[in-house]
Formats: structure tokens, sequence, C-alpha cells
């Protein structure tokens, strides 16, 4: 159910994606399958700012917010950290219509996301035939993570995360 945020409780949060978080789509492999998923994550050390997220998210009207602690490869400088997620299409459209207009730097992600919902509202990504031949599907899917990834680039954001 969304009711209203404060302004500054929206602004907030567009601060937090926009300095620790990632808007995003990518194409997810499982067992030889390859479909869409959209996304925004945010990891930090701090507890408390990523229940202050999850929070927001599910006030703004997220259903399906994922919550845990992130597991580094042990070594000098690994902190422990938590991670807050939405992945669902409804739920990245809701919080991204939200924050949009307070977001700085990932904003150029967020409307491309959003334009491209609104583009493709039912867009699906079929398998193609028994060849294994893609459908044009997965052309503007692609096309939708290189602009993703160029509008990092523009703001010297890492397009892949190495930890």
């Amino acid at each position: 159910m969304q009711r209203t945020i404060p302004r500054e409780s929206l602004a907030w949060l567009a601060g937090i994606i926009d300095g620790e978080g990632t808007i995003g789509c990518y194409f997810y492999h499982d067992r030889n399958k390859q479909s869409p998923r959209y996304g925004i994550w945010i990891v930090n050390t701090d507890q408390r700012i990523i229940n202050q997220v999850q929070n927001l998210f599910r006030s703004i009207g997220a259903e399906k917010v994922f919550v845990g602690e992130k597991h580094y490869k042990k070594g000098l400088g690994k902190k422990r950290s938590w991670y807050v997620q939405v992945n669902r299409k409804s739920d990245v459209k809701i919080i991204l219509e939200s924050i949009t207009k307070y977001l700085i730097s990932k904003q150029e992600q967020a409307n491309l996301i959003l334009k491209f919902f609104t583009d493709y509202p039912n867009l699906l990504l079929r398998r193609g035939n028994r060849s294994g031949k893609k459908n044009d599907n997965f052309a503007i899917y692609d096309k939708l993570i290189k602009d993703i990834k160029m509008a990092k680039q523009k703001i010297g954001e890492p397009v892949e995360t190495k930890r």
C-alpha cells in the first residue's frame, strides 16, 4: 500500500542510492536460460541505513524487498556489510517514480529504465525456437543494458563491480 512519504525522506533515499547504490538491468543466467533483471541495490556497512532504506521501500509500495548480510571473501579491509535490493519490475518502477526527481548522478539511469517500462510495458523475453535462435526482444533488452552502462561511464561509476 502506497502512502504519502515526506519529500525529505525521498530525497534522503535518492542520496543514499546516488552514493551507495546501483540502478540497473542485466541478464540473469540460470541453467542456459537468460532473463532480464531490473534492480535497485544498496550495500552499506551500517545496518541502520539498510533498515531505513528497507522501511522506505516498503512505505513507497514495494512488495518484495530483500535484505541480507553481504559475505565477502576473507581478507584485510573486508568490513561486515549488509544489502537491500528490489528486483521486481513493479517495485523498481514505483520506487523510481518516487525518487527520480531527487537523484543527481543516477538520474539518467533511472530515466532510461522508466522510459523502457513505458515504451515496452508487456515485453517478454521468449526463448525462441528449439534451435536456440533468440528473438528480437533480446536486442531490445541488450540496448537498455548498453545504454545504462554508458550512463554509468559518463559519471565515472564502475560498470562492473569486482569484490
